[in-house]
């Protein structure tokens, strides 16, 4: 009997221990800034949409993108990955929001605000999990 309660508890901490690490894990990996000054993920406040696109291009050329926003334009549809090619640069430069998503499972996300040709805010939001 004894041994069995040992088993239970052994078991139990295991389970409690997992959860904690994992509850852990998702508040560690949480991303959620807002950027206006300065640079991140390799953009500078300030640059012009042109040097932006060429940036995004270099960073993401070995990952799949997919864009969120412009919704409005025919080429792009839901899962419609982005190759940054000049097509893309065509579509997106007269935009002021660029919105890409790094994962279409969870909200993994950067926007790209542009003012006057200039990018004015970067926006990054990851989250590997939704509250209802």
């Amino acid at each position: 009997m004894n041994l069995l309660l040992l088993l239970i508890k052994i078991v139990s901490g295991i389970v409690i221990g997992a959860i904690i690490a994992y509850a852990i894990f998702l508040v560690v990996t949480i991303i959620d800034k807002e950027i206006t000054k300065g640079s991140a993920y390799g953009f500078t406040i300030g640059m012009p949409k042109d040097e932006a696109f060429n940036v995004a291009k270099e960073n993401y050329k070995q990952k799949e993108i997919y864009v969120v926003l412009p919704l409005n334009h025919p080429a792009y549809e839901p899962d419609k990955v982005i190759l940054f090619t000049e097509t893309d640069r065509l579509i997106l430069q007269p935009e002021n929001l660029w919105y890409f998503s790094f994962n279409k499972n969870y909200p993994d996300l950067l926007a790209l605000f542009f003012e006057n040709n200039k990018l004015v805010k970067i926006d990054r939001h990851r989250k590997y999990f939704e509250l209802p």
